[in-house]
């Protein structure tokens, strides 16, 4: 069954993924999303957590209140999504472009940022940053409160 979430994304009927994902019963822990291109998806209030987005190009996609625990973001392409509330522990970033993003009240905990790029993503009321990983490539978003 997650085969067809993917081929529906794959194929971009969007409204028909939306609508499908959202009713009862949908399982979309551990899909492998790599290489797609998403834009106006609507993931929000999903477990999707240990999923697979590497290399995928995600626009204006909703991730609101969602489990992504355990997902891999690895050299995504990310911009204007909204992770708000998201638990994203233990979530790989690394090497991603994550621009125009809102992490407000979203757990941070053990997320990997090795390599990413943050400009111009809200982090400023984040949960848990401390517990994240960065390295010197990290690029911060301009308003990150650099003090602990």
């Amino acid at each position: 069954m997650t085969e067809n979430f993917v081929d529906l994304l794959a194929n971009g009927d969007i409204e028909e993924f939306n609508r499908v994902v959202h009713s009862e019963g949908c399982d979309l822990t551990e899909c492998d999303f790599q290489g797609l291109e998403i834009a106006d998806a609507d993931f929000s209030n999903l477990d999707i957590s240990g999923c697979n987005f590497s290399e995928t190009s995600l626009e204006n996609v909703n991730f609101e209140n969602c489990d992504l625990s355990t997902t891999i973001f690895s050299r995504a392409n990310i911009s204007n999504c909204s992770f708000i509330g998201a638990n994203l522990n233990g979530t790989s970033f690394s090497n991603a472009q994550v621009t125009y993003c809102d992490f407000t009240d979203s757990d941070l905990s053990g997320c990997d940022f090795i390599e990413t790029d943050l400009s111009d993503s809200d982090m400023s009321l984040a949960l848990n940053m401390n517990k994240c990983r960065f390295d010197k490539f990290t690029v911060f978003p301009v308003a990150y409160p650099l003090t602990a």
